[in-house]
């Protein structure tokens, strides 16, 4: 029996078994971790934000984690390029940025100008390393994209700086 991580994960596994039992081509992808300007999930860019806003250390695991960061933009201008080319079936979309949590909360604490400092504690999983390659990887970036600068774009939007 699979495991889902929520209800989101539930309601979309069902629709894809839906779709094929009704023969219909769906365009499906499998994302990893993603963010952009007025994404309030909390999620742990926006965990690394608000403690390096108000200079908090940053706790991460002492084990090397990596993510796969993607800007909201970038998959939707994936999705919407594949989807007009025909592309059906499910992918894997998955960016060129693959981050540890330390570089990452590196980067946050240079670019608000923090105090913070990383703080290892206990260990966490690297579920990144685990993930399945039976899937064939989409991603259509963006020209002159940095990942820096869209998160700066992030925190001058979602936490009022200048």
């Amino acid at each position: 029996k699979q495991e889902y991580q929520n209800h989101y994960s539930i309601s979309k596994e069902a629709f894809l078994k839906y779709a094929k039992s009704m023969n219909i081509d769906v365009l499906n992808f499998y994302l990893f971790d993603s963010f952009g300007a007025g994404d309030k999930r909390n999620k742990v860019l926006d965990r690394f934000i608000q403690s390096a806003l108000k200079d908090q250390d940053i706790v991460i695991p002492k084990n090397q984690v990596k993510i796969n960061l993607a800007n909201s933009n970038e998959i939707i201008e994936t999705i919407m390029h594949f989807n007009r080319k025909g592309f059906h079936g499910s992918y894997l979309l998955k960016s060129p940025y693959t981050i540890t949590l330390e570089k990452l909360a590196n980067i946050v604490i240079n670019l608000t100008d923090s105090k913070s400092t990383i703080k290892k504690d206990l260990a966490g999983a690297c579920l990144f390393s685990k993930i399945s390659s039976k899937f064939d990887i989409l991603y259509r970036e963006e020209e002159n994209f940095s990942l820096e600068c869209s998160i700066l774009e992030k925190i001058k939007s979602d936490y009022d700086l200048q």
